[in-house]
C-alpha cells in the first residue's frame, strides 16, 4: 500500500508501517549490513555500488521518506545486545515510535528493553546531538 500525503492521511502508525515495509523491501539483510546496489552510496558519497549499506544508510532512508510526509524524526544512536556483546546501532525515532532495521515491524521506544540509549539527533541538520540520560528499562 503506498500512502500518498494529503489531508487525509492515516494515523501515524499507519505511515510509519508503511514506511517500515518499503525500506525493508528496499533493503536485503546480509549479516551485519544490508546490500541493495541501487541503494549504496545514495546516502554515504564514498561507497561505491557493490559495497553494503547499514543500520545509518536504513536510518536515513526512513528519514527520507518521512520528510516526504513532513512527519519530524531523529536519529538515535544506542548500543545493542548481540550474542554477549554490546554492539553499535541507530535507529530513528518519530514520537516515540522507533523503526529498526532489527526489528520486524515498528515498535514503541518501551518495548526494546535489550537497547542501551546513549544519544538523540535534533530533528533539523544543524540541530546537535543530545545525550540520554536516566533512561532504564
Amino acid at each position: 500500500m503506498h500512502i500518498a500525503a494529503n489531508d487525509n492521511q492515516p494515523n501515524l502508525r499507519e505511515i510509519l508501517l508503511d514506511i517500515f515495509e518499503i525500506v525493508n523491501r528496499d533493503f536485503a539483510w546480509t549479516g551485519e549490513t544490508y546490500s541493495k546496489p541501487f541503494l549504496a552510496g545514495l546516502f554515504n558519497n564514498d561507497k561505491t555500488p557493490e559495497q553494503d549499506n547499514d543500520c545509518f544508510d536504513f536510518c536515513n532512508y526512513c528519514r527520507s521518506m518521512l520528510y516526504e510526509y513532513d512527519i519530524q524524526s531523529r536519529l538515535v544512536y544506542c548500543e545493542i545486545e548481540r550474542h554477549g556483546k554490546w554492539s553499535r546501532h541507530f535507529v530513528v525515532e518519530v514520537q516515540g515510535w522507533i523503526l529498526d532495521a532489527n526489528q520486524e515491524t515498528v515498535v514503541p521506544n518501551t518495548m526494546l528493553d535489550n537497547y542501551r540509549w546513549k544519544s538523540i539527533s535534533g530533528y533539523k541538520l544543524n540541530e546537535g546531538w543530545r545525550e540520554i540520560v536516566g533512561f532504564s528499562m
